[in-house]
């Protein structure tokens, strides 16, 4: 339900109601004047006309005619509608709601006015996917779709982690149906168990079940002819399409007594262990165990404060009180009614079979012949932030031969370089960065062919080509690595396309076992351990004892070659660590942080909070580093006792704490060099840590100046 005050939710229960209408046609506006009586309707659904469904992708539908609006006659097409609906809550005074963001498609000329179809925004993922290689998290994914069609995600980072195997990641199996970027979100929300709809913003959303009811709506506020049915639609069992296996592999609830969702061969549910696949089969029946109502149809007043998958409770007359109702369509007649549906099947008449055929026959593309040639598309799904001196993995393509053959592999990267300036007579100029690409061939880095190109600033189209021949039957890797020097590098969502082609190559083929893990080992201080070691040994003969022989040993003076050894340490540094295990020297509000896993991160209803270390003694710095999320933590320091906070850039300047985010990022914290530690430092220091979003921390670690002996 849109967000509306409780004087808009009084005045929807008054049995008289006033509304209005008003919007804009591009930059022209209409009104209520400018609407023929009758015509205005908004339909949209998120299920079929039979069963709940997840990972539907319905496109809204507004339909009206519209008379003396200034737009020019062959000016409709494709011009943006938004239209906006009030409620008089008190005398003279509305309260205004958007309808939507929706597209004219067509604009027909009547002696009526212009009548107007318009589709949402969900119809701009109509476009072709070509990609058959991508992985990341479901948000990642959905953000990666949106960029490719012009649209902006809705959805946040944390809400899509908290949704059924919303904080794993996925991978797109290549053998797939998919053919339209509609298609692709598709699929990626029915493994989340979400629907896919476009808000009043005209941003994409995922929402999933719930039964966390919006509102109660009494027979004294639906018309006469609601209908109610005498069943809850319930699923107990999901059935997965085993693409590899050719079969169909069920879990259920321990009382499975209701229907079975089949999810088809969904191409994001097939890679990875027995065992991973069943967790995330078990995720997402447990999403749809939230799937517990009545199926019916009510008309009211036309009021549209009211989304798709909200749940109502009904009451008096037919209706059950103690039943759920969750509408998964509804049509908006201005003026006229609010028609709601919410579908459902009986789990009495589900068919058993869909709990015993443990063997449907799934959809597989034949790799028979062999003679085809086919292709691996690669698109990233997160952008690229690329440090000076920094080097990072940008395009990562798994394939499979079924026969030998000849691998060629294509690549187009938009790039965004900045450079680093340099003082020269004290004018700065800018420098050419030094961009070098190294190649990973199943793991073995390939060094005998590294390209390497100099650029200047701006934006740059990086071109790549490599070729390979491959022995048969066997899953390879095949990895693009990026380094920079003399500045830094950007590159968006969607900027890195690359395809591998050749003849023999499949699209499935067992997990060979192989894990590839990456892992940055800090720093360790030993002088705790080894301070300042010395030793002496002497040098002495042993006299011999006999043994049934006897012989004369001669002195043998060893002194000369052994002498004396001495050891020292002649330098150690001093480190002030700060981890979970020695929570007295930092400070934190817990009921905003928890620890897990030995992390920081904020607790699920917290988007920001702060970690504050001790002051520490210190009257030279050598270095500081920090282990944790470098998109999501930021880091301040202060050296009068947490009295003033300083990040770095350029210089030590003062945060502007008014921004979303401020500070330094841990790969910036740790290239902050001695000297640059001297312009503030003196006699201590302390750190702020702010974490934000799904950010996480594990220790901060600073290096003080050394000890010579």
């Amino acid at each position: 339900m849109y967000a509306v005050s409780e004087a808009y939710k009084a005045a929807m229960k008054q049995p008289v109601q006033r509304f209005r209408m008003k919007g804009t046609v591009g930059k022209v506006a209409f009104t209520d004047e400018n609407i023929l009586a009758g015509s205005f309707t908004i339909t949209n659904q998120c299920s079929d006309a039979s069963s709940v469904q997840i990972g539907q992708v319905y496109v809204g539908e507004l339909n009206t005619t519209l008379t003396n609006v200034n737009v020019a006659r062959y000016g409709w097409k494709d011009q943006t509608i938004t239209p906006v609906f009030g409620m008089m809550v008190s005398d003279g005074v509305y309260e205004d709601i958007p309808l939507g963001v929706f597209t004219i498609d067509s604009a027909k000329h009547t002696a009526s006015g212009v009548v107007i179809k318009a589709y949402d925004n969900m119809a701009k993922f109509d476009r072709n996917c070509s990609v058959t290689s991508i992985n990341g998290s479901a948000y990642n994914l959905i953000a990666a779709a949106c960029t490719a069609c012009g649209l902006t995600l809705g959805t946040s980072e944390a809400e899509a982690a908290a949704l059924a195997n919303g904080t794993g990641e996925l991978s797109l199996y290549s053998e797939n149906d998919i053919e339209t970027w509609r298609d692709f979100v598709s699929w990626v929300a029915v493994t989340v168990g979400a629907n896919v709809f476009a808000g009043r913003d005209g941003k994409i959303y995922l929402r999933a079940y719930d039964q966390n009811p919006v509102d109660e709506i009494d027979a004294a506020h639906r018309f006469e002819g609601c209908e109610f049915s005498d069943f809850s639609t319930r699923y107990t069992g999901l059935s997965v399409v085993n693409v590899k296996e050719k079969t169909t592999d069920y879990c259920g609830l321990e009382v499975d007594d209701g229907l079975t969702y089949n999810v088809g061969s969904n191409p994001f549910m097939q890679y990875g262990v027995d065992e991973r696949k069943e967790n995330m089969r078990n995720a997402l029946l447990s999403a749809l165990a939230q799937i517990d109502y009545v199926p019916f149809k009510a008309e009211m007043t036309g009021n549209p404060a009211y989304d798709l998958m909200d749940v109502f409770r009904f009451s008096d007359g037919l209706a059950d009180s103690e039943k759920l109702f969750c509408m998964t369509k509804f049509t908006f007649h201005y003026n006229q009614s609010f028609t709601m549906e919410g579908v459902g099947q009986d789990p009495a008449l589900a068919s058993a079979k869909s709990k015993t055929d443990k063997n449907l026959q799934g959809i597989l593309a034949s790799t028979e012949n062999q003679e085809y040639i086919r292709y691996y598309d690669y698109m990233n799904a997160d952008a690229y932030d690329i440090g000076d001196q920094k080097k990072a993995k940008i395009i990562d393509i798994r394939y499979i031969t079924v026969k030998q053959t000849h691998i060629d592999f294509h690549a187009e990267i938009k790039l965004e370089l900045t450079s680093s300036e340099q003082i020269e007579d004290e004018q700065y100029t800018d420098t050419d960065i030094a961009v070098t690409v190294t190649y990973y061939l199943n793991g073995y880095e390939i060094r005998d062919y590294v390209p390497a190109e100099t650029l200047p600033d701006g934006t740059h189209l990086l071109h790549l080509m490599f070729t390979w021949d491959s022995t048969a039957n066997m899953t390879g890797t095949f990895e693009v690595h990026l380094s920079f020097s003399g500045g830094s590098a950007h590159i968006a969502r969607g900027a890195a396309r690359a395809y591998l082609s050749g003849q023999g190559l499949a699209g499935d083929g067992s997990w060979d076992g192989a894990i590839s893990i990456y892992d940055t080992v800090p720093a360790m201080n030993m002088a705790c351990i080894s301070q300042i070691e010395s030793d002496t040994a002497s040098v002495s003969l042993l006299a011999p004892e006999s043994s049934g022989f006897s012989d004369i040993i001669p002195d043998i003076p060893l002194a000369s070659v052994l002498g004396s050894f001495t050891g020292t340490v002649d330098k150690a540094e001093y480190l002030h660590r700060f981890d979970t295990n020695h929570l007295s020297d930092v400070s934190y509000d817990t009921s905003q942080i928890e620890i897990k896993k030995n992390q920081w991160k904020l607790k699920s209803s917290v988007t920001k909070a702060e970690l504050t270390t001790k002051d520490c003694e210190a009257d030279q710095i050598l270095r500081m580093t920090a282990v944790c999320d470098s998109s999501s933590v930021s880091f301040l320091a202060s050296f009068d006792h947490g009295a003033t906070w300083w990040e770095y850039t350029d210089g030590w300047n003062q945060p502007d704490t008014t921004k979303d985010s401020c500070g330094m990022t841990g790969p910036k914290l740790a290239e902050i060099t001695t000297s640059q530690w001297v312009e503030k430092l003196d006699g201590t220091v302390m750190i702020k840590a702010i974490l934000s979003g799904t950010g996480t921390l594990s220790d901060i670690q600073i290096f003080t100046k050394e000890v010579k002996e």
